[in-house]
């Protein structure tokens, strides 16, 4: 997993309940001596602030993204832009949106 912010773009106040989620996902992200640390991250997973600007990238490998899109959506609410059929949006495979329970 990999993770950046974009830089001049407002980071939301439910930012910390995502940086929550991808601990529990995630909890040897940043152990050196992980072998998956440094896996395949071919998806990117966009998560918008309120405005629906992307804030926040998060690269994964397809398996990851899988159960990080079922987490930020089952538990936090976000809803995903992209959808199953159409693929990609602007490079990202899942595209995370607020919604009024985030």
């Amino acid at each position: 997993m990999e993770n950046l912010y974009l830089d001049g773009v407002q980071v939301p106040d439910y930012d910390d309940q995502i940086t929550q989620v991808l601990a529990d996902e995630f909890p040897n992200a940043d152990d050196e001596e992980n072998w998956m640390a440094g896996g395949l991250h071919d998806y990117r997973v966009g998560i918008e602030n309120r405005a629906g600007e992307v804030y926040r990238v998060i690269g994964v490998s397809l398996n990851e993204g899988v159960s990080l899109h079922g987490r930020l959506h089952d538990d936090l609410g976000l809803r995903d832009q992209v959808g199953e059929l159409e693929g990609t949006r602007n490079g990202y495979h899942w595209l995370m949106h607020p919604s009024a329970e985030t």
